[in-house]
């Protein structure tokens, strides 16, 4: 979630329960206001009807109605009640609720009874107006402040959004220094400082592994080549003894493998730092095709039965050539090394997932270790345990899935290319 969309969420929200609170506050003490109003209308009111009767010679009881009762009694009481109470009304035909006050007053020697009354309908309408009110002025206020809010937020953030694009848009390859846009924000300029020392130092450290790389990639292979030489020309010294030959093939074994080890270390090092650059559209079933031919002595020695099913709309992605390249030679590669003898390989490219099936010997060690470096999935094979680390930075590199399963003999993996431009 975006950081404007979050903190407009928690306004908002936080508005929401502001003016809840205080809408539901002013409601309350605006009712109590009203109440007041009421009592304070009925006791003026009744006053009137006492002044009255006292400045009558004869006082003349009016009729009696829902708003006003006035009866001649023999009770006394100084105090005044208040009190909510139902009246039916014939004119609108519904039971109202009226508040009134009943009191006592003693004129000319007698004692009388006054009950004024007033309907509360008009307050419940202007209580009704003022929520309608106050709640159509709460939007529009609610709705001024999120679009206030979020353009000062847009305003305020601009530099930083601007700099992180920077920031993503980094190359190490491209050997620039890293140039935040200022801001005219304190804490953002500080931001931006500690950005800089910290791509500075990234960068610093890039060059010297990336030096060490190519400098170990050029300076281990020649005494590597330099003693498989000396061993071809021991090899071809017929004065050497049986054993001695025999040792002399263990050596050259051992020096390959040296080299191989060197040489995939070397490749997973360029993949982890992304050293491959450069996109195009590369066809996946020329690919493939190219890579079986490669294989096609191995394949052919252990009679294994190949079997190709590509969509044609499957067949082009915009990828790097080099990593389609180490991706494939590694995936078929050890599908053809690690089968067996009259097995087979089904290689199929459809909608966007390549899964590659192969006959082969049981695993004997857990298959989510299989990506892991140095493993291998059985002990005794002479593979040095990298081609599968390898996939998995490559696919990691490209952003692409890869899952491995397997089921007794038959062994599948599967990569999805979903995250690729299609060509």
């Amino acid at each position: 979630m975006k950081l404007l969309v979050k903190s407009g969420r928690y306004f908002i929200g936080s508005a929401l329960v502001v003016f809840l609170v205080g809408g539901i506050v002013f409601y309350f003490a605006f009712e109590r206001i009203i109440e007041h109003e009421v009592s304070e209308l009925l006791l003026h009111e009744s006053d009137q009807w006492i002044q009255q009767l006292e400045m009558a010679e004869e006082p003349i009881l009016p009729p009696k109605s829902n708003e006003l009762e006035i009866e001649l009694t023999a009770s006394y009481s100084p105090a005044l009640v208040y009190t909510d109470t139902l009246f039916y009304n014939s004119l609108e035909e519904e039971t109202m609720p009226f508040k009134q006050l009943t009191r006592y007053a003693i004129i000319n020697g007698q004692n009388y009874k006054l009950t004024v009354r007033k309907s509360l309908i008009e307050k419940e309408d202007i209580l009704f107006m003022v929520t309608l009110s106050l709640s159509v002025l709460f939007v529009f206020i609610l709705l001024g402040l999120f679009w206030v809010n979020r353009f000062v937020s847009k305003k305020l953030w601009s530099s930083f959004y601007q700099n992180l694009k920077l920031f993503q848009g980094y190359d190490l390859n491209q050997s620039k220094q890293f140039k935040p846009i200022e801001s005219d924000i304190e804490e953002f300029n500080a931001l931006n400082e500690t950005l800089m020392k910290v791509t500075d130092k990234i960068a610093a450290d890039y060059i010297s592994l990336k030096e060490f790389t190519e400098n170990a990639a050029h300076e281990t292979q020649n005494p590597i080549a330099i003693i498989k030489s000396n061993l071809d020309i021991l090899a071809e010294d017929e004065t050497i003894k049986v054993d001695g030959q025999q040792r002399l093939e263990k050596m050259s074994s051992a020096l390959q493998r040296v080299s191989l080890i060197n040489k995939n270390l070397l490749l997973l090092s360029k993949l982890e730092n992304h050293q491959f650059s450069g996109m195009e559209r590369m066809d996946m079933k020329a690919v493939i095709n190219s890579v079986l031919e490669d294989f096609k002595d191995f394949s052919d020695a252990m009679a294994v039965k190949v079997e190709i099913l590509v969509s044609e709309a499957s067949c082009y992605y915009i990828i790097n050539k080099s990593i389609v390249d180490i991706l494939l030679q590694n995936l078929i590669g050890n599908a053809i090394k690690h089968n067996i003898q009259n097995g087979f390989l089904r290689i199929e490219l459809i909608g966007d997932i390549l899964t590659i099936t192969n006959s082969g010997l049981p695993l004997t060690v857990p298959a989510e270790s299989l990506f892991e470096r140095f493993k291998k999935g059985k002990s005794t094979s002479n593979s040095i345990g990298l081609g599968l680390a390898i996939v998995k930075t490559a696919c990691d590199n490209q952003g692409l899935q890869i899952q491995y399963q397997s089921k007794n003999d038959e062994h599948q993996i599967t990569v999805d290319f979903s995250a690729l431009e299609k060509g």
